[in-house]
């Protein structure tokens, strides 16, 4: 598992961070926000800004040579946003979230793996289907078991990639993932 490295966001966040996220907070503000509509409003508002040169500092794209970096960049009760920074064949483990989860590629390019999860012993057959996103593209997962994927930078250059989970990662910051076998 990878940690997450927080981030002050007060300090940290670029002007069109800080903008995407209080677009974010608006739109997620609806008592009757549930999965499905969560979804749709985050693809819809991240898919705007991935790309833009100035999102993330450089510090928010640093690399780890061992394993996939992550960036707490934001969280409150309703939702939490992270930069994730992969280098050429760094790969997630199978896992699915406790909460909805929408991931844009911002630079480079992402393999989506989905797999089906056996409830007994908790692993996974599959994989389902594989999709390559390239900048701007939306993976969206459900909570749950039906969002087991993995995620895995196979092209020859760094990818770096926005997560934004519909629970608050500051007070439980491993709490997101569901690993399995």
């Amino acid at each position: 598992m990878c940690p997450i490295q927080p981030s002050e966001f007060a300090e940290s966040a670029t002007t069109q961070m800080r903008e995407m996220i209080s677009r974010l907070d608006l739109a997620l503000q609806g008592e009757n926000c549930g999965q499905s509509t969560a979804l749709k409003l985050v693809s819809g508002i991240l898919s705007e800004y991935l790309g833009n040169s100035v999102l993330l500092t450089e510090e928010q794209k640093r690399v780890d040579e061992e394993k996939y970096s992550r960036f707490l960049l934001y969280a409150d009760q309703r939702f939490s946003v992270l930069a994730l920074s992969w280098l050429p064949d760094q790969v997630s483990p199978v896992h699915g979230h406790n909460a909805w989860g929408v991931v844009g590629v911002h630079e480079g390019e992402i393999t989506n793996t989905n797999y089906d999860v056996i409830k007994e012993p908790c692993s996974v057959s599959g994989p389902r289907n594989v999709a390559l996103a390239s900048v701007g593209k939306i993976v969206a997962t459900a909570a749950g078991d039906e969002g087991a994927h993995t995620l895995a930078n196979l092209s020859g250059r760094p990818t770096f990639t926005i997560h934004i989970y519909g629970m608050d990662l500051a007070l439980e910051p491993t709490g997101i993932n569901r690993y399995y076998d």
